[in-house]
């Protein structure tokens, strides 16, 4: 994500002031470090599962044959033991960016007097202590504006999710798309859950407070459906809630790599809400942007009952429109994606949101 926004910044420098405005961690150090990893032989090249670690975040892997420097995001405690490796296979300590933050902070003074503004807020940190953050986007036009909030990879495997997250965000800083800002203000969040993300955790999208507990959850630990120990008990949960609550978005989109498949409350029980025609016929807008997708309640669609998911949650707080939206390949590859079609299916995704944006500032 950080990298992405160093990106965004470079590609907007007249329209794009990314700040940060996170919490401090109390006895938490979150000055990661990025190094940049330039291979120079086979050797090193077959050397490289010694850098490898847990907690190593590989943003690109090294590559000595299409010469490719990799960069390896490392957490302090594990600095020094990063960089006795690069040296045992004899590659030269490159740091690329010194602290996350503060390089945030530095491009914030840069771009300072930009228009449109990109923030990146560190809400708190996982059990695993990587970093919960979400970006929030608004060209400052006027108050009072609605809140759409787009929420990404809630669910270990859900990884094609990420780029289709931050290729919303791309497209909402194009000039042609400026009237999606015009109209509303945008909460987007690239990787709810980064625990999951890279390995299997408590299930975020069963700890929601509705229905807990009832429909396709475990109480145990060791199941993939593990509903938490309670209603909420997890920070990712807690973030989810906090958003809602401060924002209280009009729209709330969940992507998850679920088939091609469009749909509305309820989740929990095989019944549509109380807004049943509104998101029906939102709904419709949303398909006809796409191709192959069927519209439909939740579990009518999937066929079975999901307690404790966000967007139920979100309707259940009263947000006027909840949709999932199923991102998938062509073919039936689950959630292994070929990488020729990543670009396609965030496509596909932007046009569904943006479907379902049109006219928000109007219901």
């Amino acid at each position: 994500v950080d990298s992405y926004l160093d990106m965004l910044a470079e590609a907007y420098p007249d329209t794009v002031t990314l700040v940060n405005a996170g919490k401090s961690f109390e006895g938490r150090d979150i000055n990661y470090k990025v190094y940049n990893v330039k291979l120079s032989n086979a050797t090193q090249q077959d050397d490289l599962f010694k850098l490898k670690s847990d907690i190593v975040d590989f943003w690109r892997k090294p590559c000595v044959k299409y010469n490719v420097v990799g960069k390896a995001m490392v957490p302090p405690s594990h600095s020094d033991w990063f960089e006795e490796r690069l040296a045992e296979i004899g590659v030269a300590k490159d740091v690329y960016i010194e602290d996350i933050l503060d390089h945030l902070y530095a491009l914030q003074e840069v771009y300072a007097n930009s228009t449109t503004t990109v923030e990146l807020v560190v809400y708190s940190q996982t059990d695993e202590n990587r970093p919960l953050v979400y970006l929030k986007l608004t060209n400052g036009d006027a108050t009072g504006k609605p809140v759409a909030l787009l929420e990404a990879a809630i669910n270990p495997r859900d990884w094609v999710t990420v780029p289709s997250a931050l290729n919303v965000v791309n497209r909402l800083l194009e000039d042609d798309n400026r009237m999606f800002l015009d109209v509303a203000d945008w909460i987007i969040v690239p990787v709810v859950n980064p625990d999951g993300y890279e390995y299997t955790h408590t299930n975020v999208n069963r700890n929601f407070d509705v229905d807990w507990l009832v429909s396709d959850s475990s109480s145990s630990p060791c199941s993939h459906l593990y509903a938490g120990t309670d209603p909420g008990s997890e920070i990712e949960t807690q973030m989810i809630k906090h958003l809602i609550e401060e924002y209280s978005p009009r729209l709330y989109i969940s992507l998850q790599n679920s088939g091609k498949f469009v749909t509305y409350p309820w989740r929990f029980e095989k019944a549509a809400s109380g807004l049943f025609r509104r998101h029906y016929l939102k709904g419709l807008e949303v398909i006809n942007a796409l191709e192959g997708y069927t519209l439909d309640s939740g579990a009518i669609a999937i066929g079975d009952r999901e307690s404790g998911t966000s967007v139920d949650f979100a309707r259940h707080s009263r947000v006027f429109y909840t949709f999932n939206i199923g991102v998938g390949g062509e073919d039936d590859d689950g959630v292994i994606v070929p990488e020729d079609d990543i670009f396609r299916i965030a496509e596909d995704i932007w046009r569904a949101v943006a479907a379902a944006a049109r006219g928000l500032e109007l219901n």
